[in-house]
């Protein structure tokens, strides 16, 4: 299950590399919570659908950290399948 996961403004973002299609996608898309564990962490988080006004810094964040992996992944994470199925990760209380 690729997730090819960013920071924006303090917030994570994801996209599904295989779109709506994406097993991890489906899920979240179809409960508003869940959580994410790291370093023996776990916080609760939402998905939330982020804003078409956050969509090129988004996509800025992508090139910067994932061009070393080449222009042929790099141009699906930027294609509208995996834009559209782009999800930040806000921390719950």
């Amino acid at each position: 299950m690729p997730i090819w996961v960013v920071a924006v403004d303090g917030t994570l973002s994801v996209r599904s590399y295989r779109g709506a299609t994406g097993a991890w996608y489906r899920h979240a898309s179809r409960h508003s919570s869940g959580s994410v564990r790291l370093d023996g962490l776990r916080r609760d988080i939402a998905f939330v659908h982020p804003s078409d006004e956050v969509r090129d810094v988004i996509d800025d964040a992508y090139r910067n950290k994932y061009a070393r992996y080449g222009e042929s992944h790099l141009r699906t994470m930027l294609a509208e399948p995996a834009v559209a199925a782009t999800l930040r990760l806000v921390p719950q209380p």
